[in-house]
C-alpha cells in the first residue's frame, strides 16, 4: 500500500516559489525540471525542502538570474 504524501514533503509551501520559477523559465523559454532529492522524497512520501532544477539553456547565466530573483546567492562549483 502506498503511504499518503503527507501535509509538506515538496508541496503547499513550495508553490508560490516553484509557480514564480515555471513563470521565470517561461519567460526565457528555457525548459526546466525538478529532479533529484525533491522529486526522490515526493515519491517517497518524505517532506523535504530541497528543491533542485535541471534546465535547458544557459544554466550559470540562469542560476545567477534565478539567485537575484529569490534573494539568494549564487555560488558556481566546479
Amino acid at each position: 500500500m502506498r503511504k499518503s504524501a503527507g501535509p509538506n514533503p515538496v508541496g503547499e509551501a513550495h508553490l508560490p516559489l516553484l509557480r514564480q520559477l515555471g513563470d521565470f523559465f517561461a519567460e526565457r523559454q528555457a525548459p526546466a525540471y525538478l529532479v533529484g532529492g525533491s522529486v526522490r522524497d515526493r515519491l517517497l512520501a518524505r517532506r523535504s525542502d530541497d528543491i533542485d532544477i535541471a534546465v535547458g539553456g544557459p544554466a550559470l547565466e540562469l542560476a545567477k538570474e534565478v539567485a537575484a530573483l529569490v534573494g539568494g546567492h549564487y555560488v558556481p562549483m566546479d
